[in-house]
């Protein structure tokens, strides 16, 4: 018996090495498809942004006549970019092209494998569980938490930053276009468009609708909240104070476990809050 337990311990810490090494390969092999999406998004950032210049300012203008030479330049390159994603192809010497549809179905093929070996891992986990001591229960447990912590807390600073680009972005735009509206009315004239300001103000009200209706920031107050409270449930079950005093390691992992269940309950409830009233502001509008 204990021969069979040890050996499942093996195999549960072998799918783990496994585990880190296949998402320390997804994220090598990911890194270059990430900076090749940059590049490509800012190529198209630069054609779109020259077009609008032509739009706003007229081909015949200085900036417009430089933006017509911008939107060849970054639409050829656009183009490459696009071309060279998609190339694949081998001479005597080497393989040529970026080869991106490959890249995407390898990784898409990595990732289930990654999946699948979780659930194998978490099947042997489940039924190691009871063959643990408190101890080591425990201190698995709190291993998980640990996980929990930094995804809570990754989503809440994703919310957090989202949130305040949009604030930025709305303050700019409000800015502009009082000054369009009030003392810098000649830069209308100047542009020679007179839909500038109204599509600045669009701009204003439409990030304004979006921030209402997905709530950012109390989505990352709620995931901060949470991570924060799991965190101090794990700080006072390791040093034993306030509702956790004298408990043995088996009352302390039971204790730990309903205390952080039912906050993971309330983080569940506050976001099915959030959903129904984003649901029902747009039903409303």
């Amino acid at each position: 018996m204990q021969d069979n337990n040890e050996t499942e311990q093996q195999e549960y810490l072998d799918l783990l090495m496994e585990i880190e090494e296949k998402k320390h390969e997804y994220k090598t092999k990911r890194r270059p498809m990430i900076w090749y999406r940059n590049i490509i998004l800012l190529v198209l950032m630069l054609l779109l942004t020259a077009i609008a210049n032509v739009g706003i300012f007229g081909p015949n203008s200085y900036i417009g006549g430089w933006s017509i030479l911008g939107i060849f330049v970054f639409g050829i390159l656009f183009i490459g970019l696009l071309y060279y994603f998609m190339m694949n192809y081998f001479d005597s010497s080497a393989e040529h092209g970026f080869d991106g549809v490959s890249k995407i179905r390898n990784l898409a093929d990595l990732k289930d494998e990654i999946d699948w070996l979780e659930i194998k891992t978490g099947m042997l986990k489940a039924h190691q569980t009871h063959l643990l001591s408190a101890q080591e229960q425990y201190e698995l447990y709190t291993d998980e938490l640990v996980h929990a912590i930094r995804n809570y807390q990754r989503k809440a600073n994703r919310n957090r930053w989202l949130y305040f680009a949009f604030q930025m972005i709305i303050i700019a735009c409000s800015l502009f276009v009082g000054g369009l509206t009030s003392g810098l009315t000649n830069l209308i004239s100047i542009f020679g468009n007179h839909w500038i300001a109204p599509a600045f103000s669009f701009a204003v009200s439409f990030l304004t609708a979006i921030v209402t209706l997905f709530r950012p920031r109390e989505r990352a107050y709620n995931l901060q909240q949470t991570a924060d409270a799991i965190q101090y449930e794990i700080d006072c079950a390791n040093r034993r104070i306030y509702g956790y005093k004298l408990m043995t390691d088996r009352e302390a992992y039971t204790k730990l476990a309903e205390e952080v269940e039912k906050l993971r309950n309330d983080q569940r409830k506050r976001q099915q809050q959030l959903e129904q009233a984003s649901e029902s502001k747009q039903n409303a509008d």
